[in-house]
């Protein structure tokens, strides 16, 4: 259900936050782990996949790709991902990325990081 719901709040069209809402409710009431730490990474590329599908300028989303394929082993995918954030985004950086991104859990955001590292994010 998160990962059905992060598209609708990717795309930033506020008539689409309700059902992305409903939907992340529902998930943390099944289990407050979903998601990257529950290690549904298939199911997190795909979706990261479909948000640059549909809106094509979104940068994060190839953050996240290039993280989740890490974990996957997948190396030549998240080094693509990972190009293509840091061209889009110049000054990230671990460190950088950690900052923006301190609002998530820390189980989630380690994971997070070590998949960046893993795709060569210094």
């Amino acid at each position: 259900m998160v990962m059905r719901a992060l598209p609708h709040l990717w795309a930033h069209r506020m008539r689409e936050n309700p059902e992305a809402i409903e939907l992340l409710d529902r998930a943390l009431a099944l289990d407050a782990n979903y998601g990257l730490a529950a290690g549904r990474y298939g199911e997190a590329i795909r979706y990261a996949q479909m948000v640059l599908d549909e809106r094509p300028g979104m940068t994060w989303p190839y953050g996240d790709l290039a993280t989740y394929r890490a974990h996957r082993g997948d190396l030549p995918g998240t080094r693509e991902a990972l190009e293509k954030f840091i061209y889009l985004r110049p000054p990230m950086t671990l460190a950088s990325v950690a900052d923006g991104l301190k609002f998530m859990e820390k189980p989630l955001l380690r994971d997070y990081i070590v998949g960046l590292r893993i795709a060569g994010l210094e």
